[in-house]
């Protein structure tokens, strides 16, 4: 092990270690600081550490990358920590896929849609939620599933198959967009998606027959059930 480094511009000595633990997903859950002691032979050794803070390792980063540019984040961007951002795409009509059981069968054209929230995490974790109306979400937004096939659970999560998740980033919007509505939509999972009489088949057949010509946000239905689950318990929500 190195502990130090010489240049002719600096030198730099061996000082501490962070060390990242993740679990069976490699998703990291925990850091812990070590202090880094030497020898009588030169070896460096790792001590006994404690566990470090965000705000510690927010600043270990800082010093490492020195000063950073500050960058512009578009309307559709609700919030965004380095890792794990939040969009939100305005209602509008949008082609879609589908290649699914009967009475939906393979079909496809321009729906009416509603305005949608993405959660994209590490790890390509993506969930996905309606919202009502034209407005931009704030905190106090209500969320309801999002009246989609091949959405999993009242989590919004979503199952890409075989579609290449593009990069985490706020400027990949339009990749996730198109990721998500240029894939197939195959199969509806367990639990109720919608109120629409008749279930999420038939409001997608009623929409591709030109039934509607805006979304019916009345049929949308909260993850909560008779609850409110609102757009500030999203922000919170870091895990993955």
């Amino acid at each position: 092990m190195n502990v130090a480094i010489e240049s002719e511009a600096y030198s730099l000595h061996l000082a501490s270690a962070i060390l990242l633990y993740q679990d069976r997903q490699k998703h990291i859950r925990y850091a812990s600081h070590h202090a880094i002691t030497q020898d009588e032979a030169g070896k460096a050794h790792i001590e006994p550490g404690t566990g470090i803070s965000s705000a510690a390792l927010e600043k270990a980063y800082s010093e490492l990358m020195g000063s950073q540019n500050l960058f512009y984040l578009e309307e559709r961007v609700l919030a965004y920590n380095g890792s794990t951002f939040i969009v939100w795409l305005p209602p509008k009509p949008r082609k879609v896929y589908f290649d699914a059981p009967e009475p939906m069968g393979k079909r496809e054209g321009i729906t009416p849609h509603p305005g949608l929230v993405f959660a994209i995490y590490p790890g390509s974790d993506v969930r996905i939620f309606a919202v009502k109306g034209p407005q931009r979400p704030t905190p106090e937004t209500k969320l309801y599933l999002a009246p989609y096939l091949n959405i999993y659970g009242d989590n919004g999560s979503i199952c890409m198959g075989n579609v290449q998740a593009p990069d985490p980033s706020p400027d990949s919007i339009d990749a996730w967009e198109s990721a998500f509505f240029n894939s197939y939509f195959t199969h509806a999972n367990y639990g109720i998606r919608t109120s629409y009489p008749g279930g999420i088949y038939s409001l997608w057949n009623d929409l591709l027959d030109g039934m509607h010509t805006t979304f019916p946000e009345q049929v949308l239905v909260s993850p909560k059930g008779e609850a409110d689950f609102l757009l500030s318990e999203l922000l919170g929500d870091t895990s993955t």
